[in-house]
C-alpha cells in the first residue's frame, strides 16, 4: 500500500513556512549579527592597541633622535673648537721653529743650513715637527739663547701635536654620532603610527556602519547626520587648541582599556568596578595627571580653572567629553578616542566599553571638552 506524503514531508516549493521556521531563521540571523559585531569590536580594539604601541615606539624614537641631535651639536662645537686650537698651535710651533732655525743658521755652514731647512720644512703633507726639531738639535750644540729657542720650539711643537690629536679625536666622535640613522628611525616610526591610525579608522568605519540603527539614542546633530545614523564623519586631523602630550594620553587610554568589560558601579573607583568619573580620574592619575575629585562637576571645574577647556569641535584623542543635563547638571564624562568614539563606564547594568558618542532626550554633549595633558 502506497502512503500519502504528509505536508511536512513534501518537496513542494510553494509550501508556506511555519511560524517556527521564521523564529529559527530570526535566531540564526541574530546570532550571525552578534558574531559580526563582536568581530568588528575586536578588530577596533586590536587596531587601537596597534596605534598605542606604534605611538610608544614613535615617542621613543623621537627621544632618541632628540638626544642624538643634542650630542651632535655638542660634538660639532667641540670639533670646531679643537680644529681652531690645533691650527693656532701649529702656527705657533712653526713660528718658534723658524726662530730656532734662524739662530741655528748663524753658527753653521751653508750645507748644514740646507740640511736644517729640509728637516724643518713642513712641506705640503706636514709631519711631526717635534721629531724634526730633535733631529736638527743633533746638528749643533745647544747653549745659551740657542738652547732657550730650542726648548721653546720643542715645547710648542709638542703642544701642536697634542692639539692635532685632540682635533682628530673630536672629529671622530662627531662622525660616530648616528644622527641620520636616528632621524630615519623617527620618520619610520611616524609612518608606522600613520599606518596604524589608518587601520584603526577603517576598523572604526566598519563597526559604525555595522551598528547603524542598533542604539536607542541619537547620534549628535553636530555631525550633520540624520537622527540615529552612525557614520564616521571623517578623520580627527583638524583638532585645535594646544597640543596634548602624546605619551600621557597613551598612558591614560592604556589604563582605561585595561578596564574594558569591568562592571559599572555607583561610586565605583576600581579596581573591580567603575563609574564614569572614577574611571577618568584613575586613568589620568596613571598617566601622572590629577584631573580633580571623583565627581564630574569637580573634574570640569579643574579643566576650567587650569584653562584646559576647548571648543567641542577642537576635540582630540584623550580629551574629556562631558554631558550636560537639561537641568544644567553634568551627569557623565568619558575619554575621547577619536572618530567620535569614546571609552566610558556608561551606567548601571553595563560595563566599561568603547562606543560612539551619543545624546538622549534629557542629556546632550557639552559644547566644551577638557584637555588634561599638554601646556595651555
Amino acid at each position: 500500500m502506497t502512503s500519502t506524503p504528509s505536508p511536512t514531508d513534501t518537496d513542494d516549493p510553494t509550501a508556506v513556512p511555519t511560524a517556527g521556521d521564521d523564529d529559527s531563521a530570526d535566531d540564526a540571523d541574530s546570532d550571525a549579527d552578534d558574531e559580526v559585531s563582536d568581530a568588528l569590536e575586536n578588530a577596533v580594539d586590536k587596531a587601537q592597541a596597534a596605534v598605542d604601541a606604534a605611538q610608544t615606539v614613535k615617542d621613543g624614537a623621537t627621544d632618541d633622535y632628540d638626544a642624538a641631535r643634542t650630542a651632535y651639536r655638542s660634538a660639532k662645537a667641540l670639533d670646531a673648537s679643537t680644529t681652531k686650537i690645533s691650527a693656532s698651535a701649529t702656527k705657533a710651533a712653526k713660528a718658534a721653529a723658524a726662530a730656532f732655525l734662524v739662530a741655528l743658521q748663524q753658527g753653521h755652514s751653508d750645507s748644514t743650513t740646507t740640511t736644517l731647512g729640509a728637516l724643518l720644512d713642513d712641506g705640503p703633507s706636514g709631519g711631526n715637527l717635534l721629531q724634526r726639531l730633535t733631529a736638527a738639535n743633533q746638528l749643533g750644540s745647544m747653549h745659551g739663547p740657542l738652547a732657550t729657542l730650542a726648548a721653546r720650539a720643542a715645547s710648542t711643537a709638542k703642544h701642536a701635536d697634542a692639539a692635532r690629536a685632540a682635533a682628530t679625536q673630536a672629529h671622530a666622535a662627531l662622525e660616530a654620532i648616528p644622527l641620520a640613522e636616528k632621524s630615519a628611525a623617527k620618520k619610520a616610526a611616524a609612518s608606522a603610527v600613520d599606518a596604524a591610525q589608518s587601520a584603526l579608522d577603517a576598523a572604526t568605519d566598519a563597526m559604525l556602519a555595522e551598528s547603524d540603527g542598533d542604539t536607542d539614542t541619537d547620534f549628535i546633530d553636530d555631525f550633520g547626520l540624520d537622527s540615529g545614523v552612525q557614520t564616521d564623519p571623517g578623520p580627527d586631523d583638524s583638532g585645535g587648541g594646544f597640543t596634548p602630550n602624546a605619551t600621557q594620553v597613551a598612558g591614560a587610554i592604556a589604563f582605561a582599556e585595561a578596564q574594558l568589560g569591568k562592571p559599572y558601579a555607583t561610586d565605583g573607583a576600581g579596581p573591580d568596578s567603575w563609574d564614569c568619573s572614577g574611571l577618568t580620574k584613575a586613568a589620568y592619575l596613571a598617566a601622572g595627571i590629577d584631573i580633580g575629585a571623583h565627581f564630574v562637576p569637580a573634574q570640569l571645574s579643574v579643566m576650567r580653572s587650569e584653562g584646559r577647556l576647548l571648543p567641542f569641535n577642537d576635540r582630540e584623542r584623550g580629551d574629556l567629553i562631558f554631558w550636560q543635563g537639561d537641568d544644567g547638571s553634568f551627569p557623565h564624562v568619558a575619554i575621547y578616542l577619536g572618530h567620535n568614539m569614546i571609552l566610558a563606564a556608561p551606567q548601571l547594568g553595563e560595563s566599561v566599553t568603547i562606543e560612539p558618542m551619543w545624546t538622549s532626550a534629557t542629556e546632550h554633549l557639552y559644547d566644551l571638552v577638557g584637555r588634561p595633558s599638554g601646556t595651555p
